[in-house]
């Protein structure tokens, strides 16, 4: 996994300063709720949408699920949601492992990381 010091690692703060494939991929996570995303490829920064993204979708037994509530088309982002776009813009190209999401809301994520003379390394 590449990653650029020199890419756009700015912390979006709303909506309006998303690319199409960020705005998407928001909405993925909101229409997920709670589960995870494996293999999330990204390519300049960019969330790869082609294949489709895998999702697993955790689901309690027993409770009903809750109706997804679409908000404003145009609103400020969570600090979780900025964080995460914010670190995918300084990746070159590489794949997320795993992207852990709660409440619709990205909560952890597992890169894959090799040791290479004492120096952590992103792997691909």
């Amino acid at each position: 996994m590449g990653f650029s010091s020199a890419g756009n690692g700015e912390l979006p703060l709303t909506t309006q300063d998303l690319t199409l494939s960020e705005r998407t991929f928001v909405r993925h996570l909101q229409e997920l709720g709670w589960g995870r995303m494996e293999r999330v490829r990204i390519v300049q920064g960019e969330v790869v949408m082609a294949p489709p993204l895998v999702t697993i979708r955790s689901i309690k037994l027993g409770d009903e699920p809750s109706p997804l509530v679409y908000g404003p088309v145009d609103f400020k982002l969570k600090r979780p949601v900025s964080l995460l776009l914010g670190h995918l813009r300084t990746i070159d190209d590489g794949e997320i492992r795993v992207i852990e999401v709660r409440g619709g809301l990205p909560f952890s994520m597992e890169i894959e990381e090799s040791v290479d003379g004492g120096q952590l390394r992103a792997r691909s």
